[in-house]
């Protein structure tokens, strides 16, 4: 019995591996959203570019400024730019290894 093997084109080689990456870019992005949950941070404030540390057992991380009806403010002084706030929390529930490939790293200056 013969064994037939299909060449891939390049552009299916490139789809798989886009599809890959995806998945576990969700996957990364779904324990990192629990994990601040877990924290008591609002994941619907936290901004896509976020730049989330840990130091002396608290997380400090930016989040949006909602108004009274829970749209994001925008910055009275930068017009095209919505506000945002660092807040700073216990950590309640450590980072996972998953996680902590996420947060930022300590600066050895001021240790946030």
């Amino acid at each position: 019995m013969a064994s037939e093997r299909r060449q891939e084109s390049g552009a299916e080689r490139v789809e798989a591996n886009r599809l890959w990456r995806i998945r576990e870019n969700e996957q990364h992005r779904a324990a990192v959203c629990e994990w601040l949950t877990a924290n008591g941070i609002d994941i619907m404030r936290v901004p896509q570019d976020a730049r989330a540390s840990i130091a002396d057992g608290k997380l400090t991380i930016p989040l949006w400024v909602l108004d009274e009806n829970g749209y994001m403010r925008v910055d009275p002084n930068e017009p095209n730019t919505l506000m945002r706030e660092t807040v700073t929390v216990p950590v309640k529930v450590p980072p996972s290894p998953v996680v902590e490939v996420w947060l930022t790293p300590k600066c050895p200056a001021c240790g946030r």
